[in-house]
């Protein structure tokens, strides 16, 4: 009855494998089986597919019903729901880089691609004599029961946003058009064309056709470099399925797409040889072609995969206007009645038999990718959250801005805050330079350092000539020669540190260093806090440059007026007399050694033992050896001696008060200071200016929620996905079949130790 063949014709068409007997001598006999009964074959759904014993698509070849050959059986419709199902979110899993299971279709310039991919997806794609592709196109196989027409959407975008809808006989065009609009700087280009085909039934995969790999052009000097290249990006991922695409009178081994595939998929687990134009192949005296297919001899290419044949429309047949269905008959017609040809067993041609290759093999990859695929969907879930978190919201209401400023301003001053306090610790050995305590310590050791540096060596021969020269000059003839030097010790200290410039210059030295690192701190800290907020991040940045120039005018005022002050040669210090005291006892020592260790040791004090100190010259010696003689030379050392040790405590003194200075004007309140500023600034009612609505992150908070739906949706139903348990039986002879029919009704695969032990195989 029709409803008994509709329901056979249902459970069998998937499995090629079982449409042929084995011969006594391992050979594959040519003629169909003839198919058992109706009511031998038993219609409850619980009987595996493989104890039917027909071919897939051998009622359909009989009856010449060549309209709709690829119905599904219930494994294959698990097969084609499973492989639907990663079409439909193939672009949004390529936008976030997670690779897809997929077929890619390569093979060298004029191999019959494109011709291919017509055979199969029965929409035309552009042809010529020469290169005709030139970008890469994919093309997805969709069904919709709910289509009555089938139709096409042909886009740049692989989300197919703003693409309309066309009929298949327009996706030609379509593809041509974008061709020449895109592929205008580079004859061939990386960029790929999309192609989406919906019908109500049929075989659901994904095909990527690449342009030939061409030697040689008139129109691109490097084109085998584009072309070679272009292979290997696609090919290289471990999900996809690669068709190397071969015409029958080529040479197999020579062919530089077998070479391709054999270097990114060595075992060849993933690579199927696919020989288009065989008929060429039947009209030729010799051929090898049947050797070559069934890889008999050690020099033929060796694929796990093995080769199948198709033939595809020539352009006659296209001009004709020759239907698939049309080509299918002439292509059966071919295999099973040309004399060399028919020898090829029935799994290894036809253009049905191949998809329904594609989709098995698809089929394994994608149960192999499960895994991988949900980690890599969960890990994506994740990353695409994460930044979900950090996008800023659009705030509408005034109290929204409010409470956001509030935050960010609680946010910086509180951070601000531990870097004063040397309360900072980061793990990025990078982040030292924006702590401010140890640093702002720092550059006060180095202002220390550098006035250090800058003393006159008061002791040094130029600086007791210069010293005795004022005296001899402007202080001598007054009173008695050991009172002569008091006036021109307080013009020296005025005139060394105060007009000169020795303190003034190093004081605005250090206050501009630290105003620049507290800049670089603050930006730093604001840009942390902030930087979802791009308008109120600028505004504060800008306006804390402000006030932290503010604060450095004022930390140079105080320091300067510090700096001058400085004239006035007065000390509480009392180790200031007691140097002085010693220095004075030191003219009674016995011995010029003994002179010379209590100088060294009321003058240098502390450093007298460190290597780094200044010691007494011979000619100093030599000096105070003449003064104990000499009452106006006594004058001058003593002079020179209360420069130099009155010099280190003045600077000391001033290191400390200007260090202190600086800390409490310029870092000490800042962050309060700051955050008072930027309220005052920010004001009530004033906050929309720095939140506006920002066009383009509400663009990306939307992609990314589109992302985080479809991807999700995704994971509920690759949850629900079984692995390899629903892969489609494994290749079976007719003997082992016509036992298994003979048996009572399966619960499992496990009742079929004969089929277990042919997949082992």
């Amino acid at each position: 009855c029709s409803a008994g063949s509709k329901c056979l014709f249902f459970k069998v068409w998937a499995f090629p494998e079982m449409g042929r007997a084995k011969g006594k001598q391992g050979g594959s006999q040519s003629a169909p089986i003839t198919p058992p009964p109706f009511d031998q074959v038993s219609t409850d759904s619980t009987v595996p597919p493989s104890t039917t014993a027909m071919g897939p698509f051998e009622p359909a070849l009989a009856k010449g019903n060549w309209d709709e050959p690829l119905r599904e059986s219930r494994a294959m419709a698990e097969l084609s729901e499973k492989l639907g199902l990663l079409e439909r979110v193939r672009h949004v899993c390529q936008a976030v880089s997670i690779p897809l299971p997929g077929v890619v279709v390569v093979g060298e310039q004029s191999a019959g691609k494109s011709s291919l991919l017509e055979n199969i997806s029965g929409v035309q794609f552009p042809r010529a004599q020469n290169t005709c592709t030139r970008m890469p196109c994919v093309l997805t196989m969709l069904t919709d029961p709910t289509v009555t027409e089938p139709f096409a959407i042909v886009s740049m975008d692989p989300g197919f946003e703003g693409a309309e809808k066309c009929s298949i006989s327009e996706v030609e065009d379509a593809i041509s058009h974008l061709t020449e609009e895109h592929a205008v700087s580079s004859f061939i280009s990386r960029n790929a064309i999309y192609v989406k085909v919906v019908r109500s039934e049929g075989p659901q995969l994904s095909l990527m056709d690449l342009p030939g790999v061409t030697h040689n052009s008139d129109q691109m000097e490097n084109i085998h470099d584009v072309t070679a290249g272009l292979v290997e990006e696609y090919i290289k991922p471990e999900e996809v399925v690669i068709l190397c695409v071969l015409p029958a009178t080529s040479d197999f081994g020579n062919a530089e797409v077998i070479k391709l595939a054999r270097k990114h998929d060595p075992d060849g687990k993933r690579t199927l040889g696919v020989v288009t134009k065989c008929d060429d192949a039947a009209r030729m005296e010799v051929s090898d072609i049947v050797d070559k297919v069934l890889m008999r001899r050690s020099m033929d290419v060796q694929l796990k995969l093995g080769f199948h044949c198709v033939v595809n429309r020539s352009q006659k047949n296209i001009e004709d206007d020759m239907a698939r269905k049309d080509l299918w008959a002439k292509e059966q017609e071919l295999f099973e009645k040309d004399p060399r040809l028919r020898a090829l067993p029935r799994d290894n041609w036809g253009t049905l038999g191949l998809m329904e290759k594609v989709a098995r093999i698809q089929a394994s990859r994608v149960d192999e990718c499960l895994p991988k695929i949900r980690d890599a969907v969960r890990c994506k879930l994740g990353e695409i959250r994460d930044e979900l978190s950090v996008l800023p919201a659009q705030l509408k209401s005034e109290a929204d801005r409010q409470s956001a400023v509030d935050r960010v301003l609680h946010l910086v001053r509180e951070d601000l805050r531990r870097r004063v306090r040397a309360e900072f610790i980061s793990s990025n050995p990078d982040d030292k330079d924006l702590a401010i305590a140890p640093r702002v310590a720092d550059l006060a050791r180095g202002f220390r350092d550098n006035l250090r540096e800058q003393n006159p060596e008061w002791l040094g021969k130029d600086q007791i000539d210069k010293v005795e020269e004022m005296i001899q000059n402007y202080s001598n003839g007054w009173t008695v020669d050991n009172l002569v030097g008091a006036q021109v010790f307080v013009i020296i200290v005025k005139r060394t540190f105060v007009e000169d410039g020795l303190l003034q210059d190093a004081t605005d030295d250090l206050v501009d260093d630290i105003a620049e690192h507290l800049r670089g701190v603050v930006a730093n800290v604001i840009s942390l806090h902030s930087d979802t907020h791009g308008v109120l991040m600028n505004h504060l940045i800008d306006k804390s440059y402000d006030y932290i120039g503010e604060l450095t005018q004022t930390a140079r005022d105080l320091c300067g007026a510090l700096a001058e002050a400085q004239q006035v040669t007065s000390t509480h210090h009392g180790g200031y007399m007691v140097k002085l005291m010693d220095f004075q006892k030191s003219w009674l020592g016995e011995t010029a050694e003994q002179g010379k260790a209590m100088l060294e040791t009321l003058l240098f004090g502390a450093c007298q033992g460190d290597a780094r100190a200044p010691k007494l010259t011979q000619e100093f010696l030599l000096m105070v050896e003449k003064a104990r003689d000499q009452s106006q030379k006594f004058a001058v050392l003593e002079t020179c001696a209360s420069l130099h040790v009155y010099s280190e405590f003045l600077i000391e003194a001033f290191v400390e008060m200007v260090a202190k200075l600086v800390k409490f004007n310029m870092v000490e309140q800042l962050p309060d200071k700051l955050e008072e500023r930027w309220r005052a600034d920010l004001g009530v009612g004033m906050l929309e200016t720095f939140f506006p609505v920002d066009d383009r992150l509400m663009q990306r908070r939307a992609d990314l929620e589109d992302k985080v739906k479809k991807l999700q949706d995704f994971k509920d139903c690759l949850a629900k996905i079984r692995g390899s348990a629903t892969e489609l039986p494994p290749k079976t002879s007719l003997k082992r079949r016509s036992k298994a029919t003979t048996r009572s009704k399966p619960t499992s695969r496990e009742s079929y130790p004969e089929e277990s032990e042919e997949k082992d195989e």
